[in-house]
C-alpha cells in the first residue's frame, strides 16, 4: 500500500545527480535490495560471474577485507576504506568486490539479479514460486530515484533515466514507433536522445568551467 506522502503526493522526484558515477555510499543499499531478495550465497556467484567471468582472479572470498579486530590504520600500511562488517563473510566479500569495482559494472550485476529472479524456485512446501523479478525491480527503481541516480531497470535492463515528463513523452513516442512496427526509427529516437543529453552535459561542464575561470581571473 503507498504511504501517506505517496497517496497525496507530497512526494516530489528528486533531480539527476548521479548518472556516469556511482559513489561507494550509494552502491550498499544495492546490496542489501539484492540479498533481501536472493540471499548471500547467490548474490556472491553472481558478483563473480559477473565481474571474473573467466574465473582468472582468486575467489572473492579469499581476498576480502582483514578482520574488524586488525586496525586499518596501522602504522605498517596505508589507510583503506572501511566497509560495513555484517558477520557473514560471503555478504563482507560481496560487499568488497562491489565497493572496489567500476561504476558500470554495478548495474552489470543488478540486470544479472534480475535475470536470477526470472527463475521460478521452490520453496519448502515444494510450491513453485515465480514472477520474483519485479518486485526486485520495483525497489531498485523506487531507490534510484531516491538517491537521484539517473538509471533504471525495465524489465531487466538498465535504461536512462530523465524527469517525469521526459521519460512520460520518450516512452510514449518509442511505443508508437513499435506498435507502427517501425522498431529502427524507435532505436534512433533513443539513440539521438542519449546523444543530446551527453551533448547537454557537455556544453554545461564547459559553461561551468569558464565561469569559474572567469570569476577566478577577476
Amino acid at each position: 500500500m503507498p504511504s501517506f506522502s505517496e497517496r497525496h503526493g507530497f512526494l516530489r522526484s528528486k533531480s539527476i545527480r548521479y548518472r556516469e558515477e556511482l559513489p561507494s555510499n550509494l552502491r550498499g543499499p544495492i546490496i542489501d535490495l539484492a540479498v533481501g531478495r536472493i540471499g548471500s550465497a547467490a548474490l556472491l556467484q553472481i558478483v563473480t560471474n559477473v565481474l571474473d567471468p573467466y574465473g582468472i582472479e582468486p575467489p572473492l572470498l579469499l581476498i576480502s577485507s582483514p578482520p574488524i579486530s586488525q586496525s586499518p590504520f596501522s602504522m605498517s600500511q596505508p589507510p583503506r576504506r572501511l566497509m560495513r562488517v555484517s558477520g557473514d563473510a560471503t555478504l563482507d566479500s560481496v560487499r568488497e568486490a562491489i565497493d572496489e569495482c567500476h561504476w558500470y559494472r554495478v548495474y552489470d550485476v543488478v540486470e544479472s539479479i534480475y535475470q536470477f529472479l526470472t527463475i521460478p524456485v521452490q520453496d519448502q512446501q515444494g510450491q513453485i514460486i515465480k514472477g520474483r523479478e519485479p518486485h526486485f525491480e520495483r525497489e531498485i527503481n523506487d531507490y534510484f530515484a531516491y538517491a537521484e541516480i539517473g538509471w533504471q531497470l525495465r524489465n531487466g535492463v538498465i535504461k536512462t533515466r530523465g524527469d517525469e515528463t521526459f521519460e512520460s513523452t520518450v516512452n510514449t513516442a518509442v511505443s508508437v514507433l513499435e506498435e507502427d512496427q517501425k522498431p529502427t526509427a524507435a532505436r534512433h529516437l533513443q539513440f539521438a536522445i542519449s546523444a543530446r543529453r551527453r551533448r547537454s552535459r557537455d556544453r554545461l561542464f564547459c559553461w561551468w568551467k569558464t565561469k569559474r575561470s572567469s570569476s577566478g581571473s577577476g
